[in-house]
């Protein structure tokens, strides 16, 4: 299992961006994401209290541990 957590505080509304650089499937929920490939599955959950908008790309011909 991998977690990864934050948390901060903002005093007026500003954008707040997470990349994540994957190849496979991606399945959108109303507060999740999963990214597919293989055997292997990587669940996101988005615990939020405020709204929130999820924008998706993905990278074409990435190559998984190739710099």
């Amino acid at each position: 299992m991998l977690l990864i957590e934050d948390h901060f505080c903002v005093e007026e509304e500003m954008v707040i961006r997470s990349q994540f650089h994957y190849s496979g499937e991606i399945v959108t929920g109303e507060k999740s994401l999963t990214i597919r490939s293989g055997e292997t599955a990587l669940v996101i959950d988005v615990d939020a209290t405020e709204p929130f908008e999820l924008s998706l790309g993905q990278h074409e011909g990435l190559v998984p541990n190739k710099r």
